[in-house]
């Protein structure tokens, strides 16, 4: 059977086409923005990462249709360690050779026409600019500015500009703005002041409100990992535990250049701040099975990604490049940022804990020992995708990168 190339594909790919009459079973998970989803659970607009197998670039495109089919015959399976696949003999498998780069397509069911494959392994992702500051006025929307200057009071009010009117002013933490009034005159306010600081309420201590890009990565990082809040009688308390000698001393040097007094202890550092509390919740979640990656993430670039995911392993990562966690959303932003990072990944689950496996090889198999036939349930699921052709999609925590039905 003659099978097209990546190349040769792309033209008929348009307005809507059908690529193959194939389709997966329901129990076939893919992976999409917010994790993996069983295709028997998704529903038109939801966003999958999806790769043109022309020029190898990965985006995430919306399902734009979603059959569900009868099918009363055998399916194609493959099983390796690292793929398990039940495809429909129609569903067209990607996959390159080791004398041949160019990605071709060969129907599931004709396999056996050959005996090596080595399935899709490198692709390429838009990342988003370098993260310079963070300016956490920008996220929060309940708390105090304070703003303190070495000159008279009546001379600093006189300067600024009118309607920027401080609610409060005492000899000791200067004038206090509210956060409308911070926001819409900050530039003034920021340069007129000696320092500016923020904290939730009266009787709380100020703290830094502005701090490097790379550094509030690696906090995040930390506390998804190692983190956790706590109501005490007279505050909230944000902790990150650790006793890695090596990682306490990259938290202290970490704290320091952001500016954050913390108390240490010998297997934790800890800071008493409702606002940063109340930061780091809206971001990232409270406890550590509500814990996930914040939004922005995903506009980071390559290198701050690349950043957080050290992190993330110093913390709850092993030797083996195997990540834990009992969050079932973390557990999904750190498959899709493996994905976004040119790893593919595996999973693993065992009762609540997430085994996110990172491992890289050259995932391929020998068509005589991995594929054959099985009888699956009686109905199949075929897929329309806007405009790229190919999923990450596999059973049992274990994806390869597979052709779509159709292109919209």
């Amino acid at each position: 059977m003659d099978v097209p190339t990546a190349t040769e594909s792309a033209g008929i790919f348009g307005d809507v086409h059908r690529l193959a009459d194939g389709g997966f079973t329901g129990d076939t998970e893919v992976i999409t923005t917010r994790g993996p989803r069983r295709i028997d659970t998704l529903t038109a607009g939801q966003m999958l990462y999806s790769l043109d197998p022309t020029t190898g670039l990965v985006k995430t495109k919306p399902v734009t249709d979603i059959q569900r089919l009868d099918f009363e015959d055998r399916f194609r399976s493959i099983q390796t360690r690292r793929a398990d696949l039940l495809l429909h003999p129609d569903q067209l498998v990607p996959y390159t050779t080791k004398g041949l780069d160019e990605i071709r397509f060969q129907r599931a069911g004709d396999l056996r026409e050959q005996r090596f494959y080595q399935f899709i392994n490198d692709w390429d992702i838009l990342h988003g600019t370098p993260l310079r500051q963070v300016d956490i006025t920008d996220i929060l929307e309940n708390y105090e500015i304070c703003a303190t200057t070495e000159e008279h009071g009546l001379s600093f009010r006189s300067q600024l500009p009118e309607g920027c009117e401080p609610f409060h002013q005492n000899g000791y933490t200067g004038f206090q703005f509210e956060p409308a009034t911070f926001k819409q005159y900050q530039g003034d306010i920021e340069a007129l002041a000696d320092e500016v600081t923020i904290r939730g309420g009266s009787n709380q201590r100020r703290r830094p409100y502005k701090f490097d890009g790379n550094d509030f990565v690696q906090l995040i990082g930390w506390f998804v990992t190692e983190g956790s809040i706590t109501d005490t009688e007279r505050s909230v308390t944000v902790q990150i535990a650790q006793q890695v000698p090596e990682h306490r001393r990259t938290l202290h040097a970490l704290f320091d250049r952001l500016g954050i007094d913390v108390s240490v202890s010998d297997d934790s550092f800890s800071v008493g701040a409702p606002v940063y509390a109340d930061l780091i919740e809206k971001l990232c979640g409270r406890t550590c099975r509500e814990m996930r990656l914040p939004a922005f993430v995903w506009t980071l670039n390559h290198a701050q990604k690349r950043l957080l995911l050290e992190v993330l392993f110093w913390g709850d990562g092993n030797d083996y490049g195997v990540y834990y966690t009992t969050s079932s959303e973390l557990a999904g932003d750190v498959l899709c940022l493996c994905l976004e990072l040119g790893i593919k990944p595996r999973y693993g689950r065992r009762r609540e804990m997430w085994q996110i496996y990172t491992g890289r090889t050259n995932d391929g198999f020998d068509s005589t020992k991995h594929t054959d036939w099985e009888w699956g349930p009686r109905d199949r699921y075929q897929l329309t995708v806007e405009d790229y052709s190919t999923i990450l999609v596999g059973r049992k925590g274990r994806f390869q990168w597979i052709s779509v039905s159709a292109v919209s």
